[in-house]
C-alpha cells in the first residue's frame, strides 16, 4: 500500500476522500502531526490515536499536515480570506452610505 502521505487531498470531496483512504495505509497510530487552524483557530499539535486515524488520514496535506510550518502557512491564509472577506463587507457598506 502506498503512503498517504505520498498524496494531498485538497479540493477532494468527501468521496474521494473515502476512496482514497481505502488504498492507502492510514497515518501510524502515535505519530505527532499538525492541525491547521480556520479563521478563528490557531495551528495544533495532534498525536495520532484509534479516535483520529482516519480523519487525520483523510484530510492529509489540506488539513492535518507533518510539519508546524505547513500548518501555519494553511492557518495564515484561512486568516487572511476571513479578514479580506471583514474588510470587503466593511468597505462596501461604507460605499453605500
Amino acid at each position: 500500500m502506498k503512503s498517504i502521505k505520498e498524496y494531498n487531498t485538497t479540493g477532494m470531496d468527501l468521496w474521494e476522500r473515502e476512496k482514497l483512504f481505502k488504498e492507502v495505509s492510514p497515518i501510524p497510530l502515535g505519530e505527532i502531526v499538525y492541525q491547521a487552524g480556520d479563521a478563528w483557530d490557531y495551528t495544533h499539535v495532534v498525536k495520532v490515536n484509534e479516535e483520529n486515524q482516519k480523519e487525520i488520514t483523510m484530510f492529509w496535506n489540506s488539513l492535518y499536515f507533518d510539519s508546524e510550518e505547513k500548518a501555519d502557512r494553511r492557518t495564515a491564509a484561512a486568516h487572511a480570506k476571513y479578514y479580506g472577506m471583514v474588510a470587503d463587507i466593511f468597505l462596501s457598506k461604507r460605499r453605500t452610505k
